[in-house]
C-alpha cells in the first residue's frame, strides 16, 4: 500500500468507527484519533517531500502509485504529490 493510499483509508475506517459508535463519547474518540493520525501522516508527507526536492528529485509528481482497478474501461487509481 502506498503512503498517500493512507489519506484515502483512514476517512473510510473514521466513517466506520462513527458508524459503529453509540454515544457522543465514542464519536469523539474516533474523531480524535483519525485527526491526530491525519496530522502525523500530513507531517512525515510534507518532510517527506522537503527531502525528496532537496534530495535532487526533478520529478514531476513524488510518491505516485497507479494501480488499475478495471483495465477493460480503463479505470485507475492514482495517487501523488
Amino acid at each position: 500500500m502506498n503512503f498517500l493510499s493512507l489519506f484515502v483509508l483512514i476517512p473510510l475506517l473514521m466513517l466506520l468507527g462513527l458508524w459503529l459508535s453509540r454515544n457522543i463519547s465514542q464519536i469523539r474518540t474516533v474523531m480524535v484519533t483519525g485527526a491526530s493520525a491525519l496530522l502525523v501522516l500530513s507531517i512525515a508527507l510534507t518532510v517527506m517531500y522537503l527531502q525528496a526536492r532537496q534530495g535532487g528529485a526533478t520529478d514531476e509528481m513524488l510518491f505516485c502509485a497507479d494501480v488499475a482497478w478495471y483495465p477493460a474501461l480503463n479505470i485507475h487509481y492514482s495517487v501523488g504529490v
